[in-house]
């Protein structure tokens, strides 16, 4: 029996060295491995940084433009009060249609409020002009489309800013090219 234990004894021990020889090629494996990984993600994080910076900064120029583009684009219409929709196109180096999309646009957010005619023209009307007009309305009841256009410029400012004052005459305004009706001929009778 005694051999027999020796024996086991002997046998244990070779499986336990061989264990803790398994072990320390696994951990020594595994930390190469992860050496390895270390490198290779600092030098993928060392590129990604690089590219990362430059699209961020990318991003955040184009987005900053975009945006100083386009309150640059709502100021030009602010401040002129009328304007020549090819003129406005061409001042931002857009199609006359992509001018009329993005006023349109414009007009939908609540960002610029005016009228549209169909001559090519957007006439700027802040809101408080417009409210003004509302109230002159109201305060009258009825208002025949005449005494309201010949009013009008009384409640709407059409001067460009810096520039001289526009008159509806200046502007030529029809006012049945842009879509308000027109009032009923009455005669009467002497």
């Amino acid at each position: 029996m005694r051999k027999r234990e020796a024996y086991d004894e002997q046998r244990r021990r070779r499986d336990a060295e061989r264990e803790a020889k398994e072990l320390a090629e696994e951990e020594e494996a595994e930390r190469l491995a992860a050496e390895k990984q270390a490198r290779e993600d600092a030098e993928a994080a060392k590129w990604m940084g690089q590219i990362a910076v430059e699209q961020q900064g990318e991003e955040a120029q184009s987005e900053e433009q975009a945006q100083g583009l386009l309150q640059a684009f709502i100021d030009y219409i602010v401040e002129r009060k009328t304007v020549h929709l090819e003129d406005l196109a061409s001042e931002f180096g857009l199609r006359v249609q992509d001018a009329i999309a993005r006023v349109q646009a414009l007009e939908e957010e609540g960002r610029i409020t005016g009228v549209m005619d169909d001559r090519g023209k957007f006439i700027y009307i802040s809101r408080e002009e417009m409210a003004a007009v509302a109230d002159y309305v109201n305060s009258r009841g009825r208002v025949a489309i005449g005494e309201l256009a010949a009013k009008s410029s009384t409640f709407i400012d059409l001067e460009h800013k810096n520039a001289p004052r526009a008159t509806a005459v200046d502007l030529d305004l029809d006012l049945g090219e842009m879509n308000v009706p027109q009032p009923a001929l009455v005669s009467v009778d002497a």
